[in-house]
């Protein structure tokens, strides 16, 4: 009968034991999860924001350089000079739009340009790393444009925003316990 009482005893003590040990882990499972919930779901957000604000100024860019085909295939008699005057007013029409600037700020920028680089008689017009419309000039009138790489310009390969990483709560976070 003793061996029975000091068994019962011993495994009391063991369970309390473990029932304090488990609430006081507990506490620190809870903190490390909200953690690494927060930290990550807080870079996911900036990924996002990262993302709509590239997006933004991706429409706007796209939204000028159509509007710079759309001027000059209608213009009747169009050079080099009159072209770069063409991008100049749509650039600084864009800039005194007060939203336009608004949005500007929210994305770090002082101005929205178009990106136009001169190569002989051509006039090359880009968004981004890819070049969109081809302006060819003989000598000081327009030969042709050429904005097919324009039309088949697909946005949505372009910007991406990839699910969130699921949560991983064995990882090392500064700040966790």
């Amino acid at each position: 009968m003793d061996k029975m009482k000091l068994i019962f005893t011993a495994n009391v003590v063991v369970i309390i034991v473990l029932i304090v040990v488990m609430f006081s882990l507990k506490g620190k499972y809870r903190d490390q999860a909200q953690l690494v919930v927060k930290e990550t779901t807080e870079a996911y957000i900036a990924e996002v924001n990262k993302t709509l604000y590239a997006q933004g100024q991706f429409v706007d860019e796209w939204n000028m350089v159509w509007e710079l085909v759309f001027e000059s295939a209608n213009k009747k008699s169009l050079n080099p000079k009159t072209l770069e005057s063409m991008i100049s007013a749509i650039e600084s029409n864009y800039l005194k739009n007060p939203k336009n600037l608004e949005k500007l700020e929210k994305w770090g920028l002082k101005e929205l340009k178009m990106r136009v680089e001169a190569e002989a008689n051509l006039r090359n017009v880009y968004l981004g790393d890819d070049k969109v419309v081809v302006f060819d000039f003989a000598g000081d009138k327009l030969k042709s444009i050429n904005y097919d790489a324009l039309i088949a310009y697909s946005p949505s390969e372009k910007f991406k925003i990839n699910e969130p990483a699921p949560f991983n709560f064995n990882s090392k976070i500064e700040g966790a316990k």
